[in-house]
C-alpha cells in the first residue's frame, strides 16, 4: 500500500506537468515507511481496544461498499460485516499496543 502511493503520487505531479504544458519525466523508487502497529478495532487511535471503540464499530456496521480501516473495515474489503466484527471480537479488550 505504501510503495502503491509513491507511485499514484509520481504519476499524479508527471500528469500535473503535462497538463500545465510542461514536459518532464518523473522516476520514483519504492519508499518503505515504518507505520507501527496498527490495533485492528482501535477505531479512536487511543491504544486500547475497548468499548468506546465498539460504539464506533456499531455506527458503521453493516456497511455493503466503500468502507474503510478507520470506519471498522479491519479485512480491508470494502465492507464492514461479520468477519470485520469477527477481527474486532479477537482484539476485544486489547490496552497495550504489546498485548495485540
Amino acid at each position: 500500500m505504501r510503495k502503491v502511493f509513491g507511485i499514484v503520487f509520481a504519476l499524479a505531479t508527471l500528469m500535473l506537468l503535462l497538463f500545465a504544458g510542461t514536459s518532464a519525466s518523473v522516476s520514483a523508487q519504492p519508499v518503505e515507511v515504518d507505520m507501527g502497529t496498527l490495533l485492528e478495532g482501535d477505531l479512536n487511535n487511543d491504544g486500547r481496544i475497548n468499548i468506546s471503540d465498539f460504539t464506533e464499530f456499531k455506527t458503521g456496521y453493516p456497511c455493503f461498499s466503500g468502507c474503510v480501516f478507520e470506519d471498522g473495515d479491519f479485512d480491508r474489503s470494502g465492507a464492514i460485516n461479520l468477519t470485520d466484527l469477527t477481527i474486532f471480537k479477537g482484539n476485544y479488550p486489547k490496552f497495550t499496543i504489546n498485548e495485540v
